[in-house]
């Protein structure tokens, strides 16, 4: 193993782009004698960061050229972006990879088309997402799933679904967790009687698979108990102007202008994040996602609906509460039960914290290593 192409289907400040980083990083910096690639098949915030890890670093999208030159080429119905996908698999042809490592199912057609043209390259899917995204992002992975060597579960959950609907040998899978920057935290064993507001967070970016309509949902029933001192707060970009417009007109339809906050992204969430009490994970669908590890090491119990994540196969140890998919009235009992019973927070808060602290990048690194190694 001395030299992988990375792709990435965006460089973006989310989930597996930031795993991917992460990766790299520590790659680059434990076993300098591999030859790290990048490609990245959009622009974003982490442009520059994923640059500096690489010796040749690509991106898809190329921001580069004129708009005359898009218009011309629409016009004549031609893509400037095909157009640049075959002439630089033209140029990788000659790279002679020894690893291909697609680090989603969106990037999995570029890793594909790559190795046809490396065909002694092993090509890995770092897989993070379940059936819906699958379905979604790669309709014919069917057709495509031999031409992948191995695949990276981001939990139990992804690798059930991968060998139970698309019949892919348990011997090809390699059940990964997700890691994330954790830095050491003292817990605090202390209930603040002087606590005004109890603040239930969620984070990720406003979307109908992260379930911010849920999340309204069960603000509304918490607050319908009760009227006073209780906040939601959401750390997150929303995904577009329109779902932005459709959730602030619910906020105040619903009266819950005093109680729900959408506070945007943040380079560094951990401030924000620290203020919560509670994490209340709505999501419909998410393999593993990082923001619990981020949480959980701050010592806050997390929330999440059964059969929808990765993270319960953690808080089934403890650290927190599953309630029934979808249920909004028994999230919401949850919330109050906390609210009541400050002393749960703070014991379900270092049970989160002690069972997530191995989720870091040294650990979950190591393993990745180990893997790519062993291909």
């Amino acid at each position: 193993m001395k030299k992988i192409l990375f792709i990435t289907h965006d460089a973006n400040r989310t989930g597996a782009p930031l795993i991917l980083l992460y990766f790299m990083q520590w790659l680059k910096h434990n076993h300098p004698h591999i030859e790290i690639h990048g490609l990245s098949l959009r622009k974003g915030v982490l442009s520059d960061s994923f640059s500096s890890v690489s010796k040749n670093y690509m991106e898809l999208e190329n921001l580069n050229d004129s708009i005359l030159k898009r218009t011309i080429n629409k016009l004549k119905k031609t893509s400037t972006k095909a157009e640049f996908k075959k002439s630089l698999l033209a140029k990788l042809k000659h790279e002679n990879y020894d690893i291909i490592y697609a680090n989603s199912i969106m990037s999995l057609d570029w890793g594909i088309a790559i190795k046809s043209q490396i065909p002694k390259s092993k090509l890995l899917l770092h897989l993070h997402e379940l059936q819906v995204s699958i379905k979604y992002y790669a309709p014919n992975l069917d057709n495509d799933k031999e031409k992948v060597d191995k695949y990276i579960c981001a939990s139990k959950l992804v690798q059930n679904n991968i060998v139970q609907n698309y019949n892919v040998p348990t011997t090809k899978t390699k059940v990964i967790y997700e890691f994330s920057k954790l830095k050491p935290i003292e817990i605090n064993s202390e209930i603040n009687e002087n606590k005004e507001i109890f603040i239930v967070g969620a984070s990720g970016t406003v979307n109908l698979r992260k379930g911010y309509d849920l999340f309204l949902c069960i603000a509304k029933a918490v607050v319908s108990e009760i009227a006073k001192n209780v906040e939601f707060h959401w750390v997150g970009k929303f995904s577009n102007k329109k779902t932005e417009l459709e959730v602030l007109a619910d906020i105040k339809k619903a009266n819950l202008q005093e109680h729900v906050f959408f506070k945007g992204e943040f380079e560094n969430p951990e401030k924000e994040f620290s203020k919560f009490d509670m994490f209340m994970m709505s999501s419909r669908e998410d393999p593993f996602p990082l923001v619990c590890i981020e949480v959980a090491n701050l010592g806050k119990p997390i929330i999440c609906f059964e059969g929808a994540t990765g993270t319960e196969e953690i808080l089934q140890n403890g650290g927190g509460k599953i309630v029934p998919y979808l249920d909004i009235n028994a999230a919401a009992k949850v919330i109050i039960n906390y609210i009541s019973n400050p002393e749960e927070i703070l014991t379900d808060g270092k049970k989160a914290h002690e069972e997530f602290k191995d989720f870091n990048i040294e650990n979950q690194s190591s393993i990745i290593y180990q893997t790519l190694n062993a291909l």
